[in-house]
């Protein structure tokens, strides 16, 4: 489907290349989905998409990113991924947070936490992904990267209106 109304859409896909430790226990974290496997706009920013001047409008954004490295402690932990955007003249933030139960008998396995949002942006804008572990038994967690040709953790959007 055609995302703009001069027929030119915008939409970007990124994911995480190598694994990453993570501190759990210690409030969110930014996630770097260092890879680009397309970007219409040049978008790209620092550990975030960043809305090209002149490409304003609606956009849908969806991550999934994936974490193992845990232990779950108790009754077990939890991990939560959050969406913010900045709006870039006032740098006010809003933002949306799943959280995703790690249960014992899952210690050591792995889970994905994905999010996903509709943010209206004008250029500059940004949006980025955190994480944050709590009561997961280790003082890590891992942010998973590639697995062989899997892209484990991933970060897309696209432009549906203007």
């Amino acid at each position: 489907a055609d995302t703009s109304t001069a027929g030119d859409p915008t939409y970007f896909s990124f994911y995480r290349n190598a694994n990453v430790t993570l501190t759990a226990d210690g409030g969110y974290k930014v996630l770097d989905f260092d890879t680009v496997t397309t970007d219409s706009s040049n978008g790209e920013g620092a550990a975030s998409y960043v809305v090209p001047n002149g490409r304003e409008g609606t956009y849908y954004f969806s991550a999934s990113p994936m974490f193992g490295g845990y232990a779950p402690t108790g009754i077990g932990g939890w991990i939560a991924t959050k969406i913010e955007r900045t709006i870039s003249d006032t740098a006010a933030v809003e933002g949306h947070i799943v959280w995703q139960r790690c249960y014992v008998n899952l210690s050591g396995n792995y889970t994905s936490v994905p999010i996903s949002a509709v943010f209206d942006m004008k250029g500059g804008d940004s949006v980025k992904i955190y994480a944050a572990a709590t009561n997961v038994g280790d003082a890590d967690f891992i942010f998973l990267g590639v697995s062989g040709s899997d892209k484990l953790s991933t970060f897309s959007g696209f432009r549906i209106s203007d």
